[in-house]
């Protein structure tokens, strides 16, 4: 069995024919689960700190300072 993976392998390597579309298309559909998990991660991230945001909001009567804001 081992030695039919690594030939088939081998095989696999040494063809240097253009990419075929079933390549092109789990290339596809690669990048698009990368992307997906990636601003889902994101947008639970932005959702937590504007969470974060929402309470100090709420903690200060909806006013905050200036302080970091680039104001003089």
């Amino acid at each position: 069995m081992r030695n039919a993976v690594i030939k088939t392998w081998n095989r696999l390597l040494g063809n240097e024919e253009g990419l075929t579309l079933v390549e092109y298309g789990v290339g596809a559909i690669l990048a698009v689960t990368v992307g997906a998990v990636a601003l889902t991660q994101l947008g639970a991230q932005i959702n937590n700190e504007l969470g974060q945001a929402e309470g100090v909001m709420e903690a200060t009567g909806g006013t905050v300072g200036t302080a970091g804001l680039g104001t003089q």
